[in-house]
């Protein structure tokens, strides 16, 4: 038999190689589109995610701002430092650190300001529990209402290492487990003044400065001992220590804290009804790290009870409470009144400044830290709050740690302040001096008529920063942004210069002057010859001071503090603006320089007309890399006092 061949011809090996190299392109085509879409639609949905975590945050803000307390105080700490702060900073002892937020350039500026005021109303706790009692179900907590309440505005502090609340034989009763959590041991960290100079959202334990270094702990206990009458409340050992490395901006929190101010009673501010209010919700016994009414030992003798500035357990810092046993007349009290068994004096706005006569001076029992003025105690005030995307333990302590979180990755906070025409004006102002006479005491007036060369230098960008915005600047028509200066040194970037953001001490001597008023006439204005573009009590200046114009007197309202650069290491910024509980009275009842005239207080600090937030948004999962930013500006409620 024999077999014919087949017609039928196979495909080559070339052919076959061809074929899949076509195949195989088809397919990379196919994947980048797919890819490309899918890389739009990831983009797509986190710009929705972040355009309503924006709506959000405004929101929030504008409903706290519009409670906004009279009885109060206000805040604002800015800190501005470069890009490459702790990169230039490195002491090589460990990995070397990047950038703070990887997507900007070495040079740019990171921002990360905060924002304390009080708010009126009733401020519900978000502490987890029930309605039970807390005798009845030890560890628990039941919700409660405040009469007021303090809101923070911040980045947070991260510590996910650290040890969640959980039973620790041996740590405070031996023998005994205890219900422990480990806390950042905040009051080592704190300065005479009570400020948190080290703890910052941009921390490093490996860099040379005072941002940086390891970070001490404490065990702290959260619930009372099961044996009736302990009170080992709040009671702390040492702990283990951490290095406390933050990550980079792109992931840092902004958190909203809000604290119930839930004081009822008249007992003494260090009582345990204080610090487990109704003997049920647990509180912190004050709002301040130093608190003058707690009193302290004579630290001479080791006995005895005086006024004094003492401190507690930080536990609303820590993040796991949010109910204070202090009330706004607490508040007011303890700022406007400096005293002991031996008398009481008005405690002073700045230190050596509005008590020349001795009358006004600070008197405490000799027992206060950093200078015990009332700029001191409000900056107290300020202080990061932990928060953690994920809470370490089930327990109701670690779980409180998520309640704060309103932003979960925002890399940038700017907190600007403004005033409008006229604010800080008092009307029928009497002094004994000045009889049957009318004072009208101006406040914030600017004359836009004959804009001096050094106001538009102040406020316009150095040679060679693009401007994008217009040439000129007319304070009558523009509006005046107030805070941390836009200035970098030559080495910021043109959005900061777009800003035209000045501190108001610089804006107050390059503003144009007016011409002085006679201020013996009735219903004419009580004004000095300088600087005329608002009342001498807001610009302040040193009586003892050769120069002044010099801008570290104006230091009434604002005031700016810069860390040296060391080389070329470059610097950190910080700026406070601080608005006290008076807004409506301009005069001291004192006439040191005997020139037939009533002092100027220092102390007259006249609120805001509205606040400016801008802020960098990410979503989290760095779809957009460089975030997106957005700006808002929130009108504050009209304060008595303010304007007339």
């Amino acid at each position: 038999m024999r077999f014919t061949p087949s017609s039928t011809r196979a495909f080559t090996m070339v052919e076959l190689i061809v074929s899949i190299g076509v195949l195989v392109v088809i397919i990379m085509v196919t994947a980048q589109v797919f890819q490309d879409a899918s890389a739009l639609t990831r983009m797509g949905q986190a710009s929705a995610d972040v355009l309503q975590e924006s709506v959000a945050i405004e929101r929030q803000i504008r409903a706290d701002l519009s409670r906004l307390s009279p009885d109060g105080v206000l805040a604002i700490h800015s800190v501005e430092v470069p890009n490459n702060y702790n990169r230039s900073r490195w002491n090589s002892t460990a990995p070397r650190p990047g950038l703070i937020n990887p997507s900007l350039p070495p040079e740019a500026p990171i921002r990360c300001d905060q924002l304390v005021f009080f708010v009126e109303g009733f401020q519900r706790s978000l502490a987890y529990g029930s309605n039970l009692g807390y005798a009845v179900l030890p560890g628990m907590a039941p919700k409660t209402l405040g009469q007021a309440g303090m809101i923070r505005y911040g980045h947070a502090m991260q510590f996910p290492d650290l040890g969640p609340y959980e039973a620790r034989p041996g740590m405070l009763d031996p023998g005994q487990p205890q219900f422990t959590a480990e806390d950042i041991d905040l009051s080592s960290l704190r300065d005479n003044d009570g400020l948190l100079t080290s703890l910052t959202p941009f921390h490093q334990p490996n860099v040379n400065s005072t941002y940086g270094g390891a970070l001490p702990t404490v065990w702290t206990t959260y619930t009372l001992g099961n044996t009736g009458g302990s009170t080992n409340l709040y009671n702390q050992v040492a702990g283990q220590g951490t290095g406390g490395a933050q990550p980079e901006a792109r992931r840092w929190i902004l958190t909203r804290t809000a604290v119930a101010l839930g004081d009822d009673d008249a007992q003494a501010p260090n009582a345990r009804q204080k610090r487990v209010y109704q003997n049920e919700t647990l509180s912190q016994e004050t709002l301040l790290p130093f608190d003058p009414r707690l009193g302290v030992s004579n630290p001479d003798t080791g006995s005895g009870s005086q006024w004094g500035f003492s401190s507690k357990a930080p536990v609303i810092d820590y993040g796991r409470v949010d109910v204070s046993a202090m009330s706004l007349a607490d508040l007011r009290k303890v700022l406007l009144l400096s005293g002991s068994s031996g008398g009481s004096a008005r405690r002073p706005w700045i230190a050596g400044v509005d008590d020349p006569d001795g009358s006004h001076s600070v008197y405490d029992g000799g027992f206060l830290p950093g200078s015990g003025d009332q700029q001191s105690i409000i900056k107290s005030l300020v202080a990061p709050t932990r928060a953690e995307r994920e809470p370490p333990g089930n327990t109701r302590w670690d779980q409180a740690l998520t309640n704060n979180i309103i932003g979960s990755a925002v890399s940038n906070l700017i907190v600007e302040w403004t005033w409008d025409e006229n604010v800080g004006e008092a009307l029928g102002l009497r002094w004994p001096r000045l009889v049957d006479a009318d004072v009208r005491w101006h406040g914030f007036r600017v004359d836009g008529t004959n804009v001096p060369g050094s106001l538009d230098a102040l406020l316009d960008p150095p040679s060679g920063v693009t401007d994008t915005a217009a040439d000129g600047v007319d304070p009558s028509v523009d509006q005046l942004w107030f805070g941390l200066p836009s200035s970098t040194d030559g080495n910021g970037i043109a959005d900061q210069w777009d800003r035209r953001v000045v501190s108001f001490g610089q804006f107050a001597v390059a503003a144009p002057r007016r011409d002085p008023i006679n201020p013996l006439y009735a219903g004419d204005e009580f004004e000095t010859d300088a600087p005329a573009t608002a009342s001498p009590s807001l610009v302040w200046v040193d009586p003892s001071d050769d120069d002044p114009t010099d801008a570290d007197n104006f230091n009434a309202i604002d005031v700016i503090q810069t860390e040296g650069a060391m080389g070329n290491v470059p610097r950190v910024r910080e700026y406070w603006a601080l608005f006290g509980p008076n807004g409506n009275a301009p005069l001291l009842d004192l006439d040191v320089d005997d020139n037939g005239l009533p002092d100027p207080d220092p102390s007259f600090t006249p609120w805001p007309t509205a606040l400016r937030f801008t802020m960098t948004i990410h979503d989290t999962g760095m779809n957009l890399e460089a975030g997106r930013t957005v700006q808002f500006v929130v009108p504050l409620p009209e304060r008595n006092g303010a304007r007339k």
